[in-house]
């Protein structure tokens, strides 16, 4: 039978009256509070008892810190005389016990409580913290906007994509919730005090809700980031994440190992900044070291492996492409190496289909022929998308301007753009209701009337 167990704390710092109903719960089962962390508390098997709890806040305290501070050991020493056990604290958050059925609060004045906690938590401690994670937030964000405009079809034809996207969404809205929350609470403790009144309970519910929420969103964004294809392949994801993580684990027992050597919160604190920068370097390195493996298999099997004179080693595909360059009536060889590749991907949002024809010959000077058709779940969606639509090389990196708008009734489209490229041909793109459809005229054949009925017939779902 264990004699200890680590239980997660889900409840914020200031909210002490669900913290004690907690650990006074804990304790009737026989589980008592031993040390608290950031994320947890240890406990110690014991006889089940009816103990009291208390969370007091001591601003001048830090995370850094050994051990109490010879003014927290003052302060412990009052406590103990109005019968309270200081147990353990983490930071300035402390945790008081009680055996006494009925003792005295250990905070009676509720302007210093106030004052307590904003110097604690709202500068300090939770709020801060949370202001932090929210900017890495808001920078990932900048980011996912950049990727969703270079591979925006990729990404919103990808059911796994959306669904990353919307608990990313939740999980930074959970973080402006927090501190938001935390805001109102203590506007409105304080208003309460300056009519006579007491502080405000928290919003308990709220923030435990809040909490769940970020937590299962994240499991969300992992599971989803997973590519669940074979089970070898979920054990590799899960132990590159584990891999990653190994540096974070390693400060957090660095800052242990120094507050256990007694080294003073000045020097602590220092070191510990100075590895989280190595954290984080080391963390860049083992990512980029994990995402540089070239030799990775090609997603499907290949039709043909062609090798060429440096040694390097191209895959050709034979999909089948509704229009090729032989259909255009351009001159095609067996040593042109030509790979035929057709990429198909669909959400409740759209269905995306890139079809590419390019040459893998050394001496071939062919074409590449690129065209993408993206069919929209309604017209006004493909709309609304063009307005802001770029493609380039498989990713939407051309943008319809008003300006590019040509009048071209061969193509027979709602909207028919086009931009030239300096040196010859340039990028088409249509919309037909709810269908966009883009096509890349790369080199110097021309857009005969037969090609463009070729390709209207064929892309234009009409």
């Amino acid at each position: 039978m264990r004699e200890k167990k680590w239980v997660p704390n889900i409840y914020q710092p200031d909210d002490e009256a669900a913290i004690v109903k907690r650990l006074e719960k804990l304790a009737a089962k026989g589980w008592f509070l031993e040390r608290a962390e950031n994320w947890g508390w240890t406990l110690r098997r014991g006889k089940p008892a009816q103990v009291r709890y208390a969370v007091t806040y001591f601003p001048e305290a830090s995370v850094f810190d050994p051990g109490p501070t010879e003014d927290q050991e003052t302060y412990a020493d009052y406590c103990r005389a109005a019968g309270w056990e200081f147990i353990t604290s983490y930071g300035p958050v402390q945790y008081f016990r009680s055996d006494l059925p009925d003792p005295v609060p250990i905070e009676t004045d509720e302007w210093d409580k106030l004052e307590s906690f904003q110097r604690t938590v709202l500068r300090k401690d939770s709020v801060l913290l949370y202001l932090w994670v929210l900017l890495s937030f808001v920078l990932s964000w900048s980011d996912l906007s950049l990727a969703l405009q270079l591979n925006d079809f990729l990404i919103l034809s990808d059911t796994n994509s959306l669904i990353y996207l919307a608990a990313f969404a939740v999980v930074t809205v959970c973080f402006v919730l927090v501190p938001a929350d935390y805001l109102v609470w203590y506007l409105r403790s304080r208003r309460s005090l300056e009519n006579g009144g007491s502080c405000r309970g928290p919003h308990t519910r709220f923030r435990r809700a809040t909490s769940l929420l970020c937590v299962a969103s994240g499991l969300v964004m992992l599971l989803v980031g997973v590519e669940v294809e074979n089970v070898r392949q979920v054990v590799r994801a899960l132990g590159e994440a584990l891999l990653l993580l190994t540096p974070c684990a390693a400060l957090y027992g660095f800052l242990r190992w120094m507050k256990g050597r007694g080294m003073e919160r000045k020097v602590t604190r220092k070191r510990f900044v100075i590895g989280a920068f190595a954290v984080v370097a080391a963390m860049n390195l083992l990512g980029a070291a994990l995402s540089s493996n070239t030799d990775a298999p090609p997603d499907r099997q290949p039709d043909q492996i062609y090798v060429d004179s440096d040694g390097d080693s191209h895959y050709l595909y034979a999909d089948d492409l509704p229009v090729t360059l032989e259909d255009l009536g351009i001159q095609v060889t067996a040593a042109d190496r030509c790979s035929y590749e057709r990429e198909h991907s669909a959400s409740f949002l759209v269905s995306y289909t890139l079809y590419e024809q390019s040459a893998k010959g050394e001496e071939s000077e062919l074409p590449r022929l690129l065209y993408g058709v993206a069919e929209f779940s309604a017209e006004w969606a493909a709309e609304a998308f063009l307005a802001y639509t770029i493609w380039d090389d498989g990713m939407w990196m051309f943008l319809p301007r008003e300006e590019d708008a040509v009048e071209d009734p061969r193509w027979g489209a709602d909207a028919v753009y086009f931009e030239p490229f300096h040196t010859a041909g340039g990028d088409w793109f249509f919309r037909y209701g709810s269908r966009l459809v883009h096509l890349r005229q790369d080199g110097d054949w021309a857009m005969t009337d037969e090609r463009v009925a070729l390709f209207r017939e064929a892309l234009s779902g009409q």
